[in-house]
């Protein structure tokens, strides 16, 4: 499971460095809707995302830990993974159209600061 959360960490790193920087990414989308371009937008990175994923976990190998350290690191990646998915969402596939955050999300996420602390958190969950 530590090796699956792990490559998807990475994955999504590559992904959204794909997905911002490709350049046919707005020729994709094929609505004008807002929620719908939220949709859209989400498929095509949902699209890039599966074999990117794939080709990842296959050169990934994540250490095997051992005692008490398993469960927490297991825990860590968890929570570094859904805060980069969240930051993703924010920052990236501009999730305001479709749905508004509580205020108390939107200070842990929506700012530039914590938008560079969730893009470099995981990384160092990565290396515990």
């Amino acid at each position: 499971m530590v090796q699956k959360i792990s490559s998807l960490i990475v994955s999504i790193y590559i992904t959204a460095l794909l997905y911002a920087n490709l350049f046919f990414i707005k020729q994709l989308t094929l609505v004008k809707g807002a929620d719908e371009l939220f949709w859209n937008h989400l498929a095509i990175f949902i699209i890039i995302l599966i074999p990117v994923f794939f080709l990842i976990n296959k050169y990934i190998s994540a250490p095997v830990s051992r005692g008490a350290m398993k469960p927490l690191r297991a825990v860590l990646l968890l929570i570094a993974l859904v805060g980069l998915i969240l930051t993703v969402l924010y920052h990236i596939i501009p999730l305001e159209p479709i749905y508004n955050l509580p205020a108390q999300v939107d200070q842990i996420f929506a700012s530039e600061t914590a938008f560079t602390v969730w893009l470099i958190a995981p990384l160092l969950v990565l290396f515990i």
